[in-house]
């Protein structure tokens, strides 16, 4: 094992942002009033919006804190979430779903305090189409019991 992997694994284990409930200091877990866009491409007159409220919280299982898709996209609902990478004020992952032209999407958010920003690019099974959607989310209180 070479000396920069040991010290990057010692940095990790002595520190995990994962495991502060704070993030260390780049979001707060809580309950985030969250404004969704989705961004269809061509097709401007179909682009949603909506509001929403998640809670987010930095011990869930799958390690992406309650981030998610938030429009009703029913392909990649139930896929699993791979490959988080957490930093000091950004998060990243991927949606995989299982089979050949499954659908896909990679999220990359950008913390704050108090706030986030994310972005989803998703490519649809079976499909030459390519969505966006964008997240906007404040806290607004604590996530209910």
């Amino acid at each position: 094992m070479t000396a920069a992997r040991r010290f990057l694994l010692l940095v990790i284990g002595a520190s995990p942002l994962w495991a502060q409930g704070a993030w260390a200091d780049s979001l707060q877990d809580g309950l985030y009033k969250v404004s969704v866009m989705l961004d269809m491409g061509q097709t401007e007159d179909l682009n949603a919006r909506k509001t929403t409220e998640i809670c987010v919280r930095a011990d869930t299982p799958d390690h992406a804190h309650g981030f998610f898709l938030l429009t009703d996209n029913i392909q990649l609902a139930h896929c699993p979430v791979k490959n988080v990478v957490k930093g000091d004020k950004q998060i990243t992952f991927y949606i995989i779903c299982d089979g050949i032209d499954a659908g896909r999407a990679s999220a990359v958010y950008t913390l704050e305090p108090d706030a986030f920003e994310g972005r989803y690019v998703m490519r649809m099974g079976g499909k030459n189409m390519t969505m966006r959607e964008t997240q906007s989310g404040r806290r607004v209180g604590d996530c209910p019991k």
